[in-house]
């Protein structure tokens, strides 16, 4: 069986969003709006930015640190 997530993210735009909003639902950030954005905004500068490549997993652990600690650990 072909693991989609070994490369990392998505190749279009539409599965990459869809990754995001499934992780914020399942660390349950998506009911707060400003953790969500900041989220957003974290998982954007980190792969534009910084270039990283980031899977489920990787995306998964930016969201609980953002839950627990309200700020992006990639300086985002």
């Amino acid at each position: 069986m072909d693991d989609k997530q070994k490369k990392g993210r998505p190749g279009n735009n539409q599965a990459q969003n869809k990754q995001v909003r499934d992780v914020a639902k399942e660390v349950t950030i998506s009911d707060n709006r400003k953790l969500q954005e900041l989220f957003k905004r974290c998982v954007e500068h980190c792969s534009r930015e910084r270039g990283f490549n980031l899977d489920f997993h990787d995306l998964k652990k930016i969201a609980e640190i953002i839950k627990s600690e309200r700020r992006c650990d990639c300086d985002g």
